[in-house]
């Protein structure tokens, strides 16, 4: 454990430094203004830390958006090797609940079956392939 928790730390760092930096350097469209910057419980393959970053809003659209989330891939509230693993994990399972014990017994990754749904239906609103082939291997 000591060894995940060194690499949390070093994870936690590097993206905080790559996500200042793209705060540095985005430049807004016009109307969209930055309104502070934001905390978010990220999770990784070994733990879970805070990652500061700024947040856009366009007062017209009512659509609010953070440049750091798109540039680094974060997809409900996890890096991406964490998100594809855990959809990895849901498709080889017969059930989100097998996932969860899975990941938890092999990676000492705690997801509950509900979040492991969640994230799942999440990527696969950009991925359309993902929700059909877990509906398929539920069904089998």
């Amino acid at each position: 454990m000591a060894v995940f928790q060194s690499a949390n730390e070093l994870i936690s760092y590097l993206l905080q430094q790559t996500a200042d930096q793209i705060d540095r350097c985005y430049q807004a469209k016009p109307g969209w203004h930055c309104k502070g910057r934001v905390a978010l419980q990220l999770q990784c393959i070994f733990g879970h830390f805070l990652l500061q970053r700024d947040y856009y809003y366009e007062p017209q659209s009512r659509q609010g958006h953070y440049p750091v989330d798109a540039a680094l891939g974060l997809e409900g509230g996890c890096t991406p090797a964490l998100a594809q693993l855990v959809c990895l994990e849901a498709l080889d399972q017969m059930s989100y609940q097998k996932a969860e014990f899975h990941l938890r017994e092999t990676g000492g990754i705690q997801f509950s079956a509900r979040q492991i749904q969640r994230l799942v239906h999440q990527m696969g609103s950009s991925n359309p392939e993902v929700v059909p082939a877990r509906r398929a291997a539920t069904t089998v």
